[in-house]
């Protein structure tokens, strides 16, 4: 049985590769397939999670998003930041867009502040959800 950050990990190494394949031009509708992709992974962490606010729901459900606008010419450039963003998680474990989630005001308890967004993005990458380690103990 795989463990859940190994299912995680092997997700976005999938849409890593599929990304590859759209910028190389080796399958021109691969970007589909990501959208895809992270559709099934939303449903996936729907089930698992039983919350459509879960952090792990909201974070797939953004990245089919963030994908399906950069299909607009003018917002093309989308693409190549999840590119990045999502080979920075393959190899790494920082996860931009998770980190973008936590500035949103239901995601955080933290008041807003340039300290607060520095502290977020200048993180190193967390075992589990980078959420967490931001909210707020009582």
């Amino acid at each position: 049985m795989l463990s859940r950050k190994r299912i995680v990990w092997s997700y976005w190494f999938v849409t890593g590769l599929l990304l590859v394949a759209y910028f190389t031009d080796l399958w021109a509708n691969a970007i589909y397939a990501v959208i895809g992709l992270a559709a099934l992974q939303s449903a996936h962490f729907l089930i698992l999670e039983r919350r459509l606010m879960a952090f792990p729901v909201q974070l797939r459900i953004a990245y089919a998003l963030w994908t399906a606008a950069g299909l607009w010419p003018p917002l093309f450039f989308f693409h190549w930041i999840q590119f990045a963003g999502t080979w920075a998680f393959v190899t790494t474990g920082y996860c931009p867009l998770a980190r973008m989630l936590v500035l949103m005001p239901w995601n955080r308890e933290e008041r807003l502040s340039l300290a607060f967004v520095w502290a977020l993005i200048t993180a190193p990458p967390v075992n589990g959800s980078i959420r967490d380690r931001f909210a707020k103990t009582a």
